[in-house]
């Protein structure tokens, strides 16, 4: 789903793990009547994979999603190339202009 620009929440973990075990014969103590795995299953499992983290999805505008694309980015880097050359200046002299009070996007969606 990340490739996809949506992330995965708890509850879809869960049920993700219960319905695999389902689908392939695991012999499991899942919660069978709410269909998916429990928090405890879910705390240690977090526990043993310190590598993995399960992080708050950040909203991504349709408009941005598509125009994030190989093309386009490369074409940004050979204008900021031609610019380059053509003003005689170097990376050290690119500003960032911020555009904090700027949104593109709706509000945050929950966890779990």
């Amino acid at each position: 789903m990340e490739c996809r620009f949506f992330g995965i929440k708890i509850n879809d973990l869960r049920r993700l793990v219960y319905d695999l075990a389902e689908a392939n014969g695991i012999d499991h103590n899942l919660d069978k009547t709410q269909g998916m795995a429990g928090w405890k299953w879910y705390y240690r499992f977090m526990k043993r994979h310190k590598e993995l983290s399960l992080r708050s999805a950040e909203n991504t505008s349709m408009s941005r999603a598509q125009g994030f694309n190989k093309p386009r980015v490369q074409a940004f880097f050979e204008t900021l190339g031609r610019i380059y050359d053509r003003e005689q200046s170097s990376p050290d002299r690119l500003y960032n202009m911020d555009k904090t009070s700027l949104s593109t996007v709706q509000d945050g969606q929950k966890k779990s």
